[in-house]
């Protein structure tokens, strides 16, 4: 395979085999590691992954390897292109946010989903902390306008993420 020219969807199988298969293991971590050499490679992949997050959201599906696989190689998106990318994943947030906002969701449910939204909203903290805030805001605004008890629910648990990860592990 011509990992240079690898699709999301082609990462995404390699990364699941080698989940459920320990012997695909080490050609997964051979990979990711050929791909570190490739920093336009990864930020084409970036931009592919949130894309393929924008359609899963759009299918009512979760998004949340996408988010996760777009957030990894967050720091391989050149300058020129930070904007877009800030834009892109803000985008995706609050489209996120708001189907969870009206979804009646099980309380088992709502941590998977507010893990998306947390690695999301923690890479964007990471690039621009005033634009962290003012989604942030935004999104718990929404909450207070709709009165949703799911939004509220997945925000709460969003921030409970976000605090512990800005603690660090071990850090209590």
């Amino acid at each position: 395979m011509d990992t240079e020219a690898i699709t999301p969807e082609q990462l995404l199988e390699i990364s699941r085999k080698a989940a459920s298969n320990g012997a695909e293991k080490p050609a997964f971590k051979q990979m990711l590691a050929v791909l570190n050499g490739f920093p336009k490679t990864q930020e084409r992949l970036v931009f592919e992954f949130l894309a393929l997050a924008l359609r899963r959201l759009d299918a009512g599906e979760n998004p949340g390897e996408q988010i996760a696989w777009g957030v990894i190689w967050a720091l391989s998106v050149e300058q020129p292109r930070m904007p877009e990318y800030l834009t892109l994943l803000e985008r995706i947030i609050l489209r996120y946010f708001d189907i969870l906002a009206r979804s009646e969701l099980d309380p088992g449910i709502v941590q998977s989903h507010a893990l998306s939204l947390a690695i999301a909203l923690g890479a964007i903290r990471k690039l621009d902390q005033s634009r962290f805030r003012a989604l942030a805001e935004t999104l718990a605004s929404q909450c207070r306008q709709r009165g949703s008890e799911s939004g509220e629910q997945v925000l709460k648990e969003v921030e409970g993420l976000l605090r512990h990860a800005e603690k660090g592990p071990g850090k209590e």
